[in-house]
């Protein structure tokens, strides 16, 4: 259970169905968010617990410098724990609120930086085969505090709550296109009120809030629970005798197009952007990839310092990543799982490089534009050509965050090993101090060993051969430390 593993801190909110706190890693200190879900609640709401497992296997699926990381989850008779990462800056909305109450107009580069970053996570969730269908400014949080001290690099958006998001296409073995309504009236595309949409549902929500930033006319509407709340977004339901829910007059605002002439201080490069994001034909309206293209995107203005080159990145990643380690089984899944621990404001000078690389805007970092990528930084096309064979740990072509990070990691001695003992942690299922034949088996599914490497019950007799130094038939943290640290020092 957490506690065997986690302090347990502060609490940081409460929802319908738990709380939130915050927790540190007991072996590391490492400090996480742990989602509490209270299983009488949920089904009280109605709502099927499969939708929260759901979650978790989403979550789990998605591996992106820019979507919440989940680290693992516990499960008992009443409560699901669901253990994230920290998102110290809040919501965007909270953002929002505090620029407003300051008298202190967000920096246009900001505004685009946090939109290039959500619109790159969504591309990414789109080529997973996943809609999110729930964008908000309450659904896109900041890695750490934004002030107008704040520099651009430190402006770091993250998307969370994937609780109503839905997987599609082929790969899923699902249909392209989806029925079920979900979502918040506000941001909801038309074609999702009608019960027939796409994955370019989230498009739209996302052009609904660049245009909340910049509109210069926001009312107060109830908030259900007796208050006021301010509405920035541009398409509003007018309840009428003849329509209650005021739905076919939203999709009549919708029809017309969002109202620009509300956006008296943006640029034309952002109203641009807007009006092809709010295209009422999903048909018409950019995929993820199109709007990255965008011209506010790549406006000068909007780039800070260094941000031109990777070759701003201490060299030492570099280093990391021309490394040389054979694909040994066993290094191949733990540092995957050592580079999935570690908290995302530790590793985000390397969200920078993957970004660079990742040339087509996918998410990913396939293998020919790592080569392209190591080039470019003057390594040779053969040694480029290792180093991309070497950082596809799974073997499908395609170099996803957690892969390029473990191939970056080891160079950064330090940080490779509080992620190591995060690891081993995480492997030792049962909290005794030690791995065994089981937790190398589990170890190795998670790190997607393939019967063409060779038969997991071999694999494991061959990790616990290379790591088991006193032959007890179990691998101590010491063991498994002394072995990674060492094993990359004997392949400098």
């Amino acid at each position: 259970m957490p506690a065997q593993f986690y302090n347990i801190g502060k609490q940081l909110g409460a929802g319908s169905f738990g709380i939130v706190h915050k927790v540190a890693h007991r072996a590391t200190g490492m400090e996480r968010v742990m989602k509490t879900v209270n299983k009488d609640k949920v089904i009280e709401s109605g709502t099927p617990m499969a939708m929260i497992t759901q979650e978790i296997d989403l979550l789990a699926l998605l591996d992106h410098p820019h979507i919440l990381r989940l680290f693992e989850w516990f499960n008992d008779a009443q409560n699901i724990y669901i253990i994230t990462d920290v998102c110290a800056g809040g919501e965007l909305l909270d953002l929002i609120k505090e620029s407003a109450e300051l008298q202190w107009p967000l920096p246009e580069q900001f505004i685009a930086r946090i939109f290039q970053q959500s619109i790159e996570a969504i591309g990414y969730c789109h080529a997973k085969g996943v809609m999110h269908k729930d964008l908000k400014f309450e659904n896109i949080m900041l890695q750490s505090k934004v002030t107008p001290q704040s520099r651009l690099e430190d402006v770091t958006a993250i998307v969370i709550d994937v609780g109503l998001a839905e997987l599609f296409g082929a790969q899923h073995g699902k249909q392209s296109r989806s029925q079920l309504r979900a979502g918040s009236l506000a941001t909801m595309a038309p074609e999702v009120i009608m019960g027939d949409f796409s994955y370019k549902c989230d498009i739209w929500s996302l052009g609904c809030m660049i245009f909340a930033i910049y509109n210069a006319q926001p009312f107060y509407i109830p908030d259900g629970e007796g208050g006021q709340m301010l509405y920035m977004y541009p398409f509003f339901p007018q309840a009428s005798e003849a329509d209650p829910m005021g739905i076919e007059s939203l999709l009549a605002e919708q029809r017309k197009g969002p109202p620009l002439q509300l956006m008296p201080t943006a640029s034309a490069n952002i109203t641009t952007l807007v009006s092809e994001m709010l295209q009422y034909s999903e048909h018409s309206r950019p995929s993820a990839q199109d709007c990255l293209s965008a011209a506010w995107f790549h406006d000068p203005a909007n780039q800070g310092p260094g941000s031109g080159s990777c070759l701003q990145f201490e060299h030492q990643h570099l280093e990391g990543l021309m490394h040389d380690r054979n694909h040994r089984l066993v290094w191949r899944a733990a540092t995957v799982q050592a580079a999935s621990q570690l908290p995302g404001s530790k590793i985000e000078p390397l969200a920078k490089l993957f970004h660079e690389m990742d040339i087509n805007h996918d998410g990913f970092v396939d293998k020919q534009e790592l080569c392209a990528g190591l080039c470019s930084l003057g390594v040779s096309p053969s040694g480029a050509g290792k180093a991309a064979e070497a950082a596809d740990f799974d073997g499908d072509g395609m170099i996803e965050w957690s892969e390029f990070v473990a191939s970056c990691l080891p160079a950064a001695r330090e940080l490779f090993a509080v992620s190591l003992q995060a690891a081993f942690q995480s492997v030792d299922q049962d909290n005794d101090g030690s791995i065994d034949a089981s937790e190398l088996a589990e170890l190795l599914h998670r790190g997607q060993l393939s019967s063409a490497d060779m038969p997991t019950s071999k694999a494991v007799e061959t990790m616990l051969a290379e790591l088991d130094v006193d032959r007890n038939g179990s691998i101590s943290w010491f063991e498994f430390q002394d072995y990674f640290i060492h094993a990359d020092m004997s392949d400098d």
